[in-house]
């Protein structure tokens, strides 16, 4: 029998309010598999709409066909002399509804079984799946854009055939040309649905596809390729709501707090309440940016520790996988954290003091992207010019790391240097073969901007520049 003590101590309005969230979440799990089940119904309408057009275009080339071979034995004269080819054009339009039925197929089917071994965590065979649709689905687009080819070539021919010919008679004689309401004679064949319909179906299949890779990649941990995978979604859908969710928490594993708020940000104001799922993700994360804020030697360690490994293989594999997280960070704009990784890497190749060109060519980018990081967050340029002079040590003609140097010693003031220093990048980047004119003009400009600011800012060259 319950106490009185306890019912004292049990919180209806509490218990009320989980119900109610319980409630939510089993209503909105309903409208999921609904939607589902109507983004399976219009690709399966898109798929037996292009069969059906197939067998259409497949018929009507055939009876052009006919009507061609009646017309040119009449006339008694050559197919070849035809200046459209209608019945090529019907064919070949038939072939491309053909494929475009076929590859919506193949997606439908790989889709579903993507999802299923998803559900299983068997994520490899899974994104081989996925990875297969979005090949599909390049190749249905260029389909798409052959069928709209197609369709314009028929659509020309056909106005041409229907044209009326101006009556010269001017008494009426049935021939309905005098008649006040006009009304067009209608056309032998009639003119196939254009394509543009199944653009729509060919975005969601990719969209799909792209959030099976993304779900695959936080599986496996791979933070930074579930990022980049959520992006593709948002550039197809920017209000896609569960890749503005994942990509936040693919964010939030990479270490990347404040990149994680922006996009549950965007979550809250999709979901239109401050009481949805995105509002309390963003309240927790925003709480422990305020009341744990993680200092950067702790940030550095945790680093350090995700490369601590105990074999070679499997060091290399994190340190790759840590140098995509600090490229795609670096790219958002965060430097604090993407340096950090950088720094972290360093320091495990040189514990280990592996000597290798690969690593040699990864000790440069990351040496490179911290001193763009410097520079970038808070303009420490001497910070950033040591970064440069050790990249430089291992890859001593890079012309794009030399400008970079002769970039921060004009920030320095440092001008005669930064003369120098650019007037050597110049040479180095007219040495290589695939240097375009772009890049010569940067660093011709750059040479004119150290000129003037040395004119303005460098006491002796002033001095000097006014003595007789």
């Amino acid at each position: 029998m319950t106490s009185y003590t306890a019912w004292e101590k049990y919180d209806v309005d509490e218990a009320m309010k989980r119900l109610e969230e319980e409630e939510k979440k089993e209503e909105k799990r309903k409208e999921e598999i609904k939607y589902e089940k109507k983004k399976d119904g219009v690709v399966e309408d898109a798929c037996d709409s292009a069969q059906v057009l197939a067998t259409k275009a497949a018929l009507a080339a055939l009876k052009a066909k006919k009507s061609l071979r009646k017309k040119f034995s009449k006339s008694n004269l050559h197919a070849e002399n035809e200046p459209f080819d209608k019945v090529n054009e019907l064919e070949k339009q038939a072939d491309l509804l053909t494929r475009k039925s076929a590859l919506i197929q193949v997606a439908m089917t790989k889709r579903a079984e993507g999802n299923t071994l998803l559900a299983k965590n068997n994520t490899t065979q899974a994104i081989e799946l996925f990875k297969s649709i979005v090949q599909a689905m390049d190749e249905l687009d260029q389909v798409i854009i052959l069928l709209e080819k197609t369709e314009v070539a028929l659509e020309k021919n056909e106005a041409a055939e229907n044209a009326i010919k101006p009556c010269t008679e001017h008494e009426s004689h049935g021939c309905g040309c005098h008649d006040k309401e006009e009304t067009p004679p209608a056309p032998v064949l009639k003119p196939l649905p254009k394509s543009h319909d199944v653009k729509g179906v060919a975005t969601m299949l990719r969209i799909d596809a792209l959030m099976g890779l993304g779900k695959c990649a936080l599986e496996r941990c791979h933070y930074a390729a579930a990022s980049e995978y959520f992006r593709d979604v948002l550039l197809l859908d920017g209000n896609h709501l569960e890749a503005w969710k994942l990509r936040g928490s693919a964010f939030l594993s990479m270490g990347a707090p404040l990149i994680a708020t922006l996009h549950l940000n965007k979550v809250v104001i999709l979901e239109g309440t401050d009481a949805g799922e995105g509002s309390k993700l963003l309240a927790e994360v925003e709480n422990d940016i305020v009341n744990d804020p993680k200092p950067e030697d702790e940030m550095y360690n945790v680093a350090l520790r995700y490369l601590q490994r105990q074999s070679y293989r499997e060091i290399l594999e994190r340190i790759i996988l840590l140098r995509k997280e600090a490229d795609v960070i670096m790219v958002e704009g965060f430097y604090l954290y993407s340096n950090i990784k950088y720094q972290a890497i360093l320091s495990t190749l040189n514990e280990l003091k592996w000597q290798n060109p690969v690593l040699n060519e990864l000790r440069v980018a990351c040496h490179s992207n911290i001193a763009s990081g410097l520079v970038e967050m808070k303009k420490q340029y001497q910070k950033a010019i040591h970064h440069i002079q050790t990249a430089l040590e291992l890859d001593p003609d890079n012309p794009s790391l030399i400008f970079r140097l002769g970039q921060c010693y004009r920030q320095t003031h440092q001008f005669d240097l930064a003369t120098k220093t650019l007037h050597i990048a110049l040479e180095k980047l007219n040495a290589v073969s695939s240097s375009t004119d772009a890049s010569r003009m940067m660093i011709k400009e750059e040479i004119e901007r150290n000129a003037f600011d040395q004119s303005e800012l460098d006491p002796v060259y002033i001095k000097q520049q006014t003595l007789p």
